[in-house]
C-alpha cells in the first residue's frame, strides 16, 4: 500500500508542475490541499473547459474530466488514480498543450 500512496503523490507533483509550467492554475491554491488522485485546473481566460476536453478526446484519445456541481462548465480535472504511470501523466500534459494551442493559448 505503501508504494501505491508513494506511485499517487509522485504523479499528482508531476501534474501539478506540469499544469502550472504550462502557465495554467490549479483550483487548489493551497497544494498542501491538493489531491494525488485528481488535479483540477482552471483554463486560462476565454477557454471553454468542455470544448477543451472535447478537442483532448477527438484529437488525443485523451479523457479529461469536467467540474461538477458549481465547477461543472468552469474547470477541468486531470487523473492520476489507479493504474496510472509517468508516460501516461507525459501524453496527458503533451496533449493538453496542444489542445490549448488549438484553442488559442500558448502555453509556457
Amino acid at each position: 500500500m505503501h508504494n501505491i500512496f508513494a506511485r499517487h503523490a509522485k504523479l499528482g507533483a508531476m501534474t501539478r508542475k506540469g499544469v502550472k509550467d504550462m502557465g495554467l492554475k490549479l483550483l487548489s491554491v493551497d497544494e498542501k490541499y491538493a489531491s494525488n488522485t485528481v488535479t483540477a485546473v482552471w483554463p486560462p481566460t476565454g477557454i471553454d473547459p468542455d470544448k477543451l476536453r472535447k478537442t483532448l478526446r477527438e484529437k488525443s484519445k485523451v479523457v479529461l474530466s469536467g467540474g461538477q456541481g458549481a465547477l461543472e462548465g468552469k474547470i477541468f480535472r486531470i487523473g492520476h488514480l489507479g493504474m496510472c504511470e509517468e508516460k501516461d501523466i507525459e501524453i496527458t500534459l503533451a496533449a493538453l498543450k496542444s489542445g490549448l494551442k488549438d484553442h488559442g493559448f500558448t502555453a509556457k
